[in-house]
């Protein structure tokens, strides 16, 4: 629920920065990763404050690009920013991997699976990690192999 929750959140932030944009309104969201009540309580550890040096997870750390976004230096509309520690992510939104067209007639199903034969089932993602970006597939093998299990 979490996830779709922020797939909502950013879908929303893409259709509205399109829609207020005729009346001068930038639209953006931040994707925080900070300390709070939840966070410490499902990765208490990597949530801790840090008694020396800097603390990644301080939410402190997100202010500058909430502020950033609230001003008028901000040129940017309908994007996702992310903030962890020192590190700030910018989200590309729904992007388009594949195309496929059918000469203007309408797909089978059995058409439509032949023309996705080659169309590989995870794609390459970078995520925004504790420091910097990963590099990942999606979905996980893990998933895969409970998909590929649960039709046998």
């Amino acid at each position: 629920m979490y996830a779709a929750a922020k797939a909502g959140v950013a879908t929303l932030t893409i259709a509205c920065a399109i829609e207020l944009a005729e009346l001068g309104v930038r639209v953006n969201a931040v994707a925080p990763v900070a300390r709070s009540r939840i966070s410490e309580a499902v990765a208490g550890d990597l949530m801790k404050s840090v008694e020396r040096g800097f603390d990644r997870m301080d939410p402190a750390n997100v202010a500058a690009v909430v502020a950033f976004l609230a001003s008028p230096l901000c040129r940017f509309t309908g994007r996702i920013f992310g903030g962890a520690g020192d590190d700030v992510t910018v989200f590309d939104g729904w992007t388009v991997s594949h195309h496929l067209d059918n000469a203007e007639q309408r797909w089978t199903v059995k058409g439509l699976a032949d023309a996705l034969a080659d169309v590989p089932l995870q794609q390459r993602v970078i995520e925004q990690a504790m420091k910097g970006m990963e590099p990942k597939l999606a979905p996980s093998d893990g998933v895969l192999d409970t998909l590929e299990k649960e039709s046998m």
